[in-house]
């Protein structure tokens, strides 16, 4: 199944956007969306970092803190070249086409974070996410 030419993923932030999509007839709805949506996004990504964090043991704990830092600089250049790029030709398509750049960007941190937040879990005997 795929929206706006996207596949659907399987977390429920993927289909709560869908549905939302699906439901969107004004382009400036697209705007606010995709803004609501790099907000759910980073709040996953966020509380799986620290939960990752409280489940690894010391050794794993800084690994997991400098793998965060350096991929935030990352999205950091990666920000600013999709701004960059999309700037050469002000229009409401490429300012949405950054902004799903970035949400992309942030999906897959977030989902990455999610998926060892999992593994540490399953580990340490805690129920998964249903």
């Amino acid at each position: 199944m795929e929206a706006n030419g996207r596949n659907i993923g399987s977390h429920p932030i993927d289909q709560v956007v869908a549905m939302l999509q699906k439901n969107s007839s004004l382009p400036e709805n697209d705007t606010t969306l995709l803004l609501e949506t790099y907000r759910a996004w980073e709040a996953l990504m966020a509380s799986c970092y620290h939960e990752v964090l409280e489940l690894c043991a010391t050794d794993c704990r800084s690994l997991v803190e400098e793998s965060q830092r350096n991929w935030l600089k990352y999205r950091d250049v990666e920000y600013d070249c999709l701004d960059k790029i999309c700037s050469f030709q002000v229009s409401l398509d490429n300012l949405q086409m950054a902004e799903q750049g970035k949400n992309d960007l942030i999906r897959s941190r977030a989902l990455q974070l999610y998926e060892y937040r999992n593994i540490l879990r399953n580990y340490r005997g805690i129920q998964p996410d249903k």
